[in-house]
């Protein structure tokens, strides 16, 4: 019974900590990079966004939101002691909802054009599964 629980428990900081990880990298990234073009910390939203969605920083965007997508995979394959991909593809479909809540849903539902919620949609659990996929091979 012992065993399952630490089971259970590792499936789930898995998840969590996966989930965790793409949020800290992705909006870390995206704050750091916006405040750099802004020359300072911006709390208007106005300009905030009107920097985000500029092409040249979605494209940006895909590039860093899949490097924390793979890392976030990864970390959760790592994590999970049993029930490995069970755990990545759960991640997955977690942060997938949550996109398509973001894209229609949210408070931030029209600040990013439909076509770049779309991809990334598409591209966070492909490379979630991916970090999750490179896991399970032998580091060297």
């Amino acid at each position: 019974m012992k065993e399952m629980t630490i089971q259970i428990l590792r499936f789930v900081l898995g998840v969590f900590l996966g989930l965790a990880v793409i949020s800290l990298i992705a909006e870390s990234v995206e704050f750091e990079l916006i405040t750099l073009v802004n020359g300072g910390a911006t709390s208007d939203m106005d300009v905030y966004f009107g920097i985000r969605n500029r092409l040249w920083f979605l494209i940006l965007k895909f590039i860093y939101n899949g490097f924390a997508a793979f890392v976030g995979g990864w970390l959760a394959k790592t994590l999970a002691s049993r029930w490995k991909v069970a755990c990545v593809i759960t991640l997955a479909v977690i942060q997938t909802v949550s996109f398509i809540w973001g894209m229609t849903l949210s408070e931030f539902a029209g600040t990013t054009p439909a076509w770049a919620w779309i991809l990334l949609a598409i591209e966070m659990p492909i490379l979630i599964l991916l970090g999750g996929r490179l896991r399970a091979r032998p580091l060297l």
